[in-house]
């Protein structure tokens, strides 16, 4: 799925980041134990989308033509996920153009993309009640 450079890239960008959010709260910690809490966190949402991913890739393994289209579909989403983060912050210098909290926020923005992912991937997990018309190439549910 692309997400292992992701990750050796965002330990790297996050080392500079002093604090994290918790339910609202600014929680002061180690560059380390930050780094380390969103690597898990994104690793965990990875994980998770690359598990439903393969789910779907084997339970629809019959159909051919869908097989192939989720695949551009997934590539599709993965330029998406970095050119939107790109749009969001476009400036060379990110660092200095928006801050220390930058690391943070960029990890964010691939962590809830990946989210959104997750839930848009469920659906072929899932399924759709019997009679959607709508329902395309989703399977109906048992």
């Amino acid at each position: 799925m692309g997400g292992k450079p992701i990750f050796v890239l965002l330990v790297t960008i996050i080392l500079l980041t002093v604090t994290a959010f918790d339910g609202g709260h600014v929680l002061a910690q180690s560059q380390y134990e930050t780094a380390m809490k969103i690597n898990k966190d994104l690793a965990k949402a990875d994980g998770e989308m690359t598990k439903i991913y393969s789910q779907i890739m084997k339970e629809y393994a019959h159909d051919k033509e869908f097989i192939e289209k989720m695949k551009t579909a997934q590539r599709a989403w993965i330029r998406f996920r970095d050119a939107h983060l790109e749009a969001l912050y476009p400036a060379k210098d990110k660092q200095s153009e928006y801050g220390s909290s930058y690391p943070s926020c960029y990890a964010m923005g691939i962590l809830q993309l990946t989210r959104e992912r997750i839930d848009h991937l469920m659906l072929w997990k899932e399924g759709v009640d019997e009679g959607d018309v709508c329902a395309g190439s989703v399977k109906f549910k048992q």
